[in-house]
């Protein structure tokens, strides 16, 4: 993209021919010649530029799109992570009990073998022969042929606990060598991560080299923003714009939660770079904070743009959308049904971005609106 300032100096050098051709002696031949030859240098250096920058915008979109699968994976495993953490803690639980219920009933078979074994051999015949009395004679042969049944069903149970706490114990064994995995899994995709990371600070470096005046990086915003626009005016002429279930977006206004917590330094309208206004919001969080939706909707966009990195849009019917954009992750695909609250992505700095953090846009009918007025007051 040419700077102003190369267009204004390339139109000088053009009225510069312009005249000369007007009054053009052998003297000036070789004058006009030289002009024409600078103007040729310079436009090649503008092209190199334009070359450049281009290409370190692809390295980029190349990586941080390479990232982005890493860190999908990452967050994947730490989620499974945290679901076998917990399956782990329950079944050490489970463990507990089952021992403390082992324990308790050991201690009463012991109880009924030792009254058994005090008794004496032919302990049975013994209690019924020594039986005078016929009443008496029918309650001991109750008496002992509950004591046997009792002592049974304990067995049976001890052996029963027995079973399920080996059971338990291989299960916790299943699930400690499936977390050790998991944890080595996620160490290898960090390693990968911090390669790409590593690679992606050279590029962004490059690439704010490339740019570096005011005017070079303004018109590189206003070029980003058109960018954005027409991508917006393809979704609204794709999209039917169906009110989704539940409250319509327009009902919401005032009653909303921001997507994320964090500070804003960037409000709607503000001016930076001179004369650029702001078509959204920008705040600043900590790295990889969990992007929530808004609203319920469906994903509409979910990429790579150059000078907004990873962004998500999604759709809220009735010509209502929002926008997410320098994430480091992305969560959710084109097409995928969301519901407020659900996570949509992470926050970062992608697309070169100088902060970490969200920016976040509003638009109806393809137009920029003022997000302010539709969060609750804190």
């Amino acid at each position: 993209m040419l700077s102003n300032t190369l267009v204004i100096f390339i139109l000088t050098f053009v009225l510069c021919i312009n005249t000369v051709n007007a009054a053009t002696t052998p003297s000036k031949t070789t004058e006009l010649a030289q002009i024409k030859q600078k103007i040729t240098q310079v436009k090649a250096v503008i092209e190199k530029k334009t070359g450049e920058q281009t290409k370190l915008n692809n390295d980029l979109k190349q990586l941080e799109l390479k990232m982005n699968k890493i860190n999908q994976r990452v967050y994947s495993i730490d989620k499974n992570i945290k679901t076998s953490e917990k399956e782990l803690t329950g079944l050490e639980k489970q463990e507990a009990l089952y021992q403390k219920q082992l324990d308790s009933q050991r201690t009463e078979l012991a109880k009924q073998l030792r009254a058994l074994y005090e008794m004496g051999d032919n302990s049975y015949w013994k209690m019924l022969l020594s039986q005078r009395d016929p009443t008496q004679f029918s309650q001991t042969l109750m008496y002992y042929h509950y004591l046997t049944q009792a002592r049974d069903e304990l067995i049976t149970q001890v052996l029963v606990s027995m079973q399920a706490l080996q059971d338990t114990k291989q299960k916790i064994g299943k699930q400690a060598t499936a977390l050790k995995t998991l944890r080595s899994d996620r160490i290898n995709e960090k390693k990968s991560l911090q390669s790409e990371q590593t690679q992606r600070i050279v590029v962004v470096k490059s690439l704010r080299k490339e740019i570096s005046t005011q005017q070079q990086r303004l018109t590189q915003l206003e070029t980003n923003q058109k960018n954005l626009q027409a991508i917006i005016n393809k979704l609204n002429e794709r999209s039917q714009f169906q009110v989704p279930s539940g409250v319509p977006f327009s009902q919401l206004k005032g009653k909303l939660q921001l997507p994320i917590k964090g500070i804003l330094v960037q409000s709607y309208g503000k001016v930076y770079d001179g004369r650029l206004a702001s078509n959204g919001l920008f705040i600043r969080s900590t790295p990889n904070q969990v992007i929530h939706a808004i609203a319920s909707g469906e994903v509409v966009f979910a990429d790579w743009m150059r000078g907004y990195g990873l962004i998500i849009i999604v759709s809220h019917g009735t010509q209502y959308m929002t926008l997410y954009a320098h994430c480091d992750t992305l969560l959710k695909e084109v097409g995928d049904k969301v519901e407020p609250g659900d996570e949509l992505g992470t926050t970062g700095d992608s697309g070169g971005f100088a902060d970490n953090g969200l920016y976040f846009e509003m638009r109806y009918q393809g137009k920029p609106i003022n997000p302010a007025k539709w969060f609750k007051k804190h």
